[in-house]
């Protein structure tokens, strides 16, 4: 049959908006926990190739993230340490003198997009012999799927995982996301939006080891516990996160394992609920079909794509994902291969296309245990 790729094109994009919901909201939920109260957008914009879009950034002034959209890079301004403290001043004292003033102490680091591009394909030769439509439709639905299903593994993969180098991050357009795991890491050795962390501690993250908090007692033999987490957002041996902002630490996310070791502590003490209750504030209310345990503040979830042995107390208000408009995973037009390219094979291919940025704005608002049993 032969195929009207007007038409082919609008209903792979009604697929890819089905798919986008369907897989970031049901089986790669990170995304959904990191957008916050992004609702309307999440539901109405992603997908939409005729505009961009921004998940996330609750803690962030509308008018700081509006200054950002579409910029080359997502600049974020930051306090590098602390201004001389107040004088008391007692009657006819001098003005008091100070060394170090707050616009002296105003900073920055930048990200920038990342673009992932999938390559999708359909053989002319199953295109002529489709009967009808619908059988054209199969067709395209077939080649979508899975093409799809493994793009948006890329996401996820490199949302959790996904590290630059000092040189990576002076590169025009980055090659992937600076991830939770490396945005995390506390140890000073590596670079956050091109920043050296070492130098600006300020830009580390919280990262503490099972061992550590077995050691201080607040687990035993590195097997996770509820303690563990409010530990880290009150005690500032381990982060103290909930000390630096009100409300910090509301997202836990860990590994299956990990969590249903918590759920069978937290079975008759604490709240376990689905999704139809959903963490307050957060956009799994409406999408995410995953369990949640309530602790304090804190509602506790896993993924199955965390770090192994792995638990991260998450701020996420302060994280934004940002959609480049025109590549929101846009699908490009159908070309025939033997028509473009002299000896190329017979099949119509395209590409799914989506550049996006991740940012943090904070990364001393987040924490990274490691080194956990589940038993």
């Amino acid at each position: 049959m032969a195929i009207n790729f007007d038409q082919a094109n609008s209903w792979t994009r009604q697929l890819i908006e089905a798919e986008l919901k369907s897989s970031f909201g049901k089986t790669k939920p990170l995304l959904t926990f990191l957008a916050g109260q992004t609702v309307a957008d999440f539901g109405s914009r992603l997908g939409d190739p005729s505009m961009g879009t921004v998940l996330g950034g609750k803690a962030v002034g509308k008018a700081t993230l509006r200054s950002q959209l579409g910029s080359y890079q997502h600049q974020v301004r930051y306090q590098s340490s602390e201004p001389d403290a107040a004088s008391a001043v007692q009657l006819d004292d001098a003005t008091p003198v100070a060394s170090v003033f707050a616009d002296d102490l105003v900073k920055q680091f930048a990200t920038r997009w990342t673009e992932f591009d999938s390559p999708l394909r359909v053989r002319e030769d199953r295109v002529e012999q489709a009967q009808g439509e619908l059988q054209v439709r199969a067709l395209l639905e077939e080649a979508l799927d899975m093409g799809f299903n493994k793009h948006l593994k890329k996401h996820q993969s490199s949302l959790w995982t996904g590290t630059l180098t000092e040189a990576q991050q002076s590169a025009e357009t980055w090659q992937d996301y600076i991830g939770i795991d490396h945005m995390t890491d506390g140890s000073g050795s590596d670079f956050y939006g091109g920043i050296d962390r070492s130098v600006e501690t300020v830009l580390q993250g919280n990262e503490v080891t099972g061992t550590t908090l077995t050691s201080a007692g607040v687990l035993t033999s590195d097997v996770i516990n509820l303690r563990m987490i409010r530990e880290v957002i009150t005690n500032p041996t381990y982060g103290g996160i909930g000390n630096k902002m009100a409300g910090a630490g509301k997202l836990v996310i860990t590994t299956p394992a990990l969590w249903n070791t918590l759920a069978n502590e937290a079975e008759g003490k604490h709240r376990i609920n689905h999704s139809t209750e959903g963490i307050p504030g957060m956009l799994t209310d409406t999408s995410t079909a995953f369990p949640i345990i309530h602790k304090d503040t804190s509602s506790i979830v896993y993924d199955e794509d965390c770090p192994a042995e792995c638990c991260y107390v998450l701020t996420p208000e302060v994280m934004v994902f940002e959609i480049m408009p025109g590549k929101n995973f846009s699908i490009d037009q159908w070309q025939a291969k033997w028509r473009n390219d002299e000896g190329g094979a017979k099949y119509w291919y395209t590409l799914i296309r989506a550049k996006t940025r991740f940012t943090c704005y904070r990364p001393d608002l987040q924490v990274k245990i490691t080194t956990l049993d589940a038993s």
